[in-house]
């Protein structure tokens, strides 16, 4: 099991032309990657999809209904076409479409994951919305968007299809203010919800994205991105806040880095990314109105993120007063470890009872 999840990551990080090679380094691993290359599929280009479908689309070993996991990226190879018409060499070169999208679903029936990564496409003509209706034992969705973003009122449309979707993932979507206005709000109570890259994204919009979610507290884990814009702008954020657990921030907002862990009560870890240099005491206090929280982790790159002699510093006056009594580990970047004050702060977690990794 352990083996076959470790090949599950590789598969996802490669091409299947990458990916089948393995099964030449050792027979063991050979059953191991045939079956992952017909239970997880990687497409890249549509004669990849038309190949799949003329030799896996019927029954029998290896059938696509027995598909649990389908990934579309955009091609690495550019088309080329010539005058007046196509060679069939650009054909089976082109990104996957929409056509591919949905020929691909109608068959994979039992898909668990579907993710699209930078598609060609960026909506979906309303003869092709239903193609979701199929998937009723879809739990994950991850969409991102390429060129001017991915369209949401197509992601509106499609989710009003999955009342079982646990996990959603948007990247790079393009939202227009009336993109949500006339559509029922979706019914998924999501686990896990990432938004990224979506600067157009009203407050509005994405509290109508979480409402069920907020309604039945079923949210755990939160990943997300904001610009400069203030904390105020997250209302329908904080809405959802009271059942999360894991929340990862992306900001260069120096406020928000600090201030905003404190609207969430259940927080057991708290992970960020920002190219500035927040507050270690104000960031620790803010955690600390969680009584459940016990990690920190920071992810910044450069001089972004926490310095550990301040961070230090703060951990012994906040532990003085009898705050981050539930905090057990702290993970920050590697280069910290060079930092020559580094060794104080393993030094101050240790005598504390906290682990300090990179």
């Amino acid at each position: 099991d352990v083996l076959e999840r470790i090949l599950s990551f590789v598969q996802l990080d490669s091409t299947p032309a990458q990916f089948a090679r393995l099964a030449l380094v050792s027979p063991t691993l050979r059953p191991l990657v045939d079956q992952l290359l017909f239970r997880n599929l990687v497409f890249g280009t549509s004669g990849g999809v038309r190949a799949f479908l003329a030799t896996r689309g019927g029954d029998g070993p290896h059938a696509a209904g027995d598909t649990r996991v389908l990934v579309l990226r955009k091609s690495d190879v550019e088309a080329q076409s010539g005058r007046g018409s196509r060679r069939r060499g650009a054909q089976a070169n082109e990104s996957c479409s929409e056509e591919d999208l949905l020929r691909l679903c109608s068959v994979c029936v039992g898909l668990e994951e579907l993710h699209l990564e930078g598609p060609a496409f960026s909506t979906l003509k309303r003869r092709q919305l239903g193609f979701a209706s199929n998937l009723s034992s879809l739990r994950v969705l991850s969409i991102a968007g390429s060129g001017a973003g991915f369209n949401l009122h197509t992601i509106g449309q499609i989710l009003q299809d999955l009342p079982q979707l646990e996990d959603l993932g948007l990247k790079r979507i393009q939202a227009f203010p009336a993109a949500l206005k006339a559509l029922p709000r979706p019914l998924c109570r999501l686990r896990r919800f990432a938004l990224h890259s979506s600067p157009t994204v009203s407050p509005h919009q994405l509290e109508w994205l979480l409402a069920a979610s907020i309604q039945a507290d079923s949210l755990h884990h939160l990943d997300f991105d904001i610009a400069d814009i203030p904390p105020s702008r997250l209302g329908s954020l904080r809405w959802a806040a009271t059942p999360v657990q894991f929340l990862h921030l992306t900001s260069s907002n120096t406020r928000a880095v600090e201030k905003l862990a404190q609207h969430f009560p259940s927080l057991s870890t708290f992970a960020f990314t920002t190219s500035d240099h927040p507050d270690s005491l104000i960031l620790l206090s803010s955690c600390g109105t969680s009584a459940k929280f016990q990690q920190l982790v920071d992810r910044s790159e450069g001089e972004g993120g926490l310095h550990p002699l301040e961070l230090a510093s703060a951990l012994l006056y906040l532990r003085r007063r009898g705050q981050l009594a539930s905090l057990r580990r702290i993970v920050l970047p590697s280069h910290r470890r060079l930092d020559p004050a580094y060794p104080v702060l393993a030094e101050v977690c240790t005598s504390l009872g906290i682990g300090c990794d990179t």
